[in-house]
């Protein structure tokens, strides 16, 4: 008995590239996200509202867990109040995270920087360019990964044919 061919499969690819696509969608937003704050370049005198660390994981049990510091921070621009949390960098361990915001107290006024046009994107944390550059790198592979799928899936028989003039 020979093996039966693998036939192609259309939807199989429309369904891949529609899932890839808005994956790849959410880390080229995140990556753009990131990148507009680090556009941050208005200085500006801030109150520590709050300070606490967050916790993420990607896996559902809880495992691979990742630390960051949260500054609640609020600033005035021509008179008029501004609030937002911004977030630190990603840490392995608790006691990392804690120590980047160790210094902070409720009340205390620290430098910060906003984005001219739109003082409510404060930042007290410097973004960093590896976070963009890697959402970035994500994206592409998503967007990626479903040319090379159909590239060999229209190899295999089944695949419709486009008619030919003449």
């Amino acid at each position: 008995m020979g093996k039966k061919k693998a036939k192609a499969s259309p939807m199989f690819i429309l369904g891949l590239t529609i899932v890839f696509g808005l994956g790849s969608a959410w880390a080229f937003w995140s990556a753009w996200s990131a990148a507009r704050l680090s556009w941050a370049d208005q200085p500006s005198t801030c109150e520590v509202l709050a300070t606490r660390v967050e916790s993420s994981s990607a896996e559902s049990d809880g495992s691979n867990e990742r630390y960051y510091p949260v500054v609640e921070l609020a600033h005035s621009v021509d008179g008029q109040r501004y609030t937002r949390a911004d977030s630190g960098p990603t840490h392995l361990m608790r006691i990392d995270a804690r120590e980047e915001i160790r210094d902070l107290r409720v009340g205390q006024s620290v430098d910060c920087l906003y984005i001219a046009g739109s003082p409510a994107d404060v930042v007290y944390f410097e973004e960093r360019d590896g976070q963009i550059y890697g959402m970035l790198v994500f994206g592409s592979l998503l967007l990626v990964l479903p040319v090379v799928a159909f590239l060999f899936e229209r190899r295999k028989p089944g695949w419709p044919k486009r008619k030919r003039k003449g």
